[in-house]
């Protein structure tokens, strides 16, 4: 078994961090309360979310069926060297 030589070898010891606590400005601010959206703007989420979903499902499928059509004539060039 070999012998490490570590005669030029260079160790990084981590020095411990220097970890500052907080200081405090004032008194502690309370976040406002958000109001509740309204059932109209729930309902025109919903349906931006569900147009988004559909709009994707198309660009996907437009995208496969373009991919399948290039290796469809691949394959059909290949059939035709052979």
């Amino acid at each position: 078994m070999s012998e490490l030589n570590l005669s030029n070898a260079v160790f990084f010891v981590p020095l411990p961090s220097v970890v500052e606590k907080p200081t405090s400005f004032g008194p502690e601010k309370k976040a406002l309360p958000v109001p509740a959206p309204s059932l109209d703007q729930v309902r025109l989420a919903e349906a931006n979310f569900q147009q988004r979903k559909m709009l994707d499902l198309m660009v996907r499928g437009s995208f496969l069926m373009m991919h399948f059509a290039v290796l469809v004539q691949a394959l059909q060039k290949q059939g035709e060297q052979e």
